[in-house]
């Protein structure tokens, strides 16, 4: 086992909403940018998508997932950022996907995850994830937001 290869999976409240739902062009740029960096890091895996999340799996060195994930929870385009898992692997569950694809438009040209492909079991388990996470958000009737920052400075100050 390569003890330097690490897995981490995350949710993270979707910021990229245009006036008529998700912006799709800029889904379409985050992804062609996740898949030309992530080959050169050595980093692997699999993006989900929907309306309100991203969920994402993440595998490689340890240096370079960690690096990636400061990025993304500095990223305008995500908040509420939530670590489910991250751990150590015996062996990459995407090794062929630089990124990986499911959600809206995963059958409009993206190159997207097969039902058949490594992986995609995990991705099913993500979406099964985020819709219970929405369900029993609903039951709450809270909003689940990140609180502006004038009002934390208001609180403690």
């Amino acid at each position: 086992m390569d003890t330097d290869l690490h897995a981490l999976c995350y949710f993270s409240r979707n910021r990229i909403m245009g006036p008529g739902g998700p912006d799709r062009s800029e889904l379409a740029q985050i992804l062609g940018t996740a898949r030309h960096n992530n080959r050169q890091l050595g980093i692997t895996g699999a993006l989900l998508f929907t309306e309100v999340y991203f969920a994402q799996i993440l595998e490689g060195p340890l240096g370079p997932v960690e690096t990636l994930f400061e990025r993304i929870q500095c990223d305008l385009r995500h908040s509420d950022v939530t670590v489910l898992s991250f751990q150590p692997i015996a062996q990459r569950r995407f090794a062929g996907w630089a990124m990986a694809y499911a959600g809206l438009g995963d059958g409009e040209g993206e190159a997207g995850l097969g039902f058949d492909e490594p992986g995609h079991d995990l991705v099913a388990v993500l979406r099964d994830l985020l819709d219970r996470h929405d369900q029993h958000r609903s039951r709450l009737g809270r909003e689940w937001r990140r609180p502006a920052p004038e009002s934390i400075a208001h609180a403690h100050g």
